[in-house]
């Protein structure tokens, strides 16, 4: 007798338990409801177009930024100035152009240089196509007399000094300038100057 008191004590506590079980988790699993959106299933795009006034749409604009404004002004201000600074600098490839040019006598070691240093190079009128666009005429530490003469006379002009030569003078300007452009790839011998790195133009010191 007391054994199946006890089996059905046990039977009806195991059907309470999954009972309280079930009903907690269909309880649980159905939580909150869900948000539904309205007109899902509308299109999309609307065949129909509706005219919209501009001055009825209401942005809502941040106030300007009175910092920013000044900030912008003083970037203006020195990019003009910089600008003017540019425009005033004297161009070294114009006053190269204006040197005269001599139609023939260039040597050899001339033509060999200038041919080397640019592909464009036309020994017709001793010039090349520089990046830039246009025609430059080539100088090199091998030019005749005439040409290195009238060259060092117009950068005379232009350093308002006047260049005193002896008679070992010249040898010693083409072993300076062989120097400073077997050193410098962008040697100028007209100027004596050459562009660093950073883009400054400095002058040309040899041991000669």
């Amino acid at each position: 007798m007391k054994t199946l008191l006890s089996l059905t004590f046990a039977m009806t506590t195991s059907l309470g338990l999954l009972a309280g079980g079930l009903f907690a988790a269909t309880h649980l699993s159905n939580g909150e409801p869900t948000h539904h959106f309205d007109h899902l299933g509308a299109p999309l795009w609307t065949s129909i177009p509706h005219r919209v006034d501009p001055a009825n749409i209401g942005y809502q604009r941040e106030a300007p930024d009175s910092q920013m404004i000044a900030r912008g002004k003083a970037s203006e201000v020195r990019l003009a100035e910089l600008e003017r600074e540019k425009s005033a600098e004297p161009d070294a490839r114009t006053a190269l152009a204006s040197l005269p040019q001599a139609s023939a006598g260039y040597n050899e070691a001339h033509l060999a240089y200038c041919r080397q240093r640019y592909r464009s190079y036309d020994p017709a009128d001793n010039s090349y196509r520089p990046f830039s666009g246009g025609r430059q005429p080539c100088v090199s530490p091998y030019m005749n007399d005439q040409v290195q003469s009238a060259s060092a006379d117009i950068v005379a002009q232009d350093d308002g000094a006047v260049l005193e030569m002896g008679d070992t003078g010249g040898a010693s300007m083409d072993a300076h300038a062989q120097w400073c452009s077997a050193r410098y790839r962008s040697y100028d011998p007209v100027s004596d100057s050459y562009r660093s790195f950073s883009g400054d133009v400095r002058r040309c010191i040899s041991p000669y």
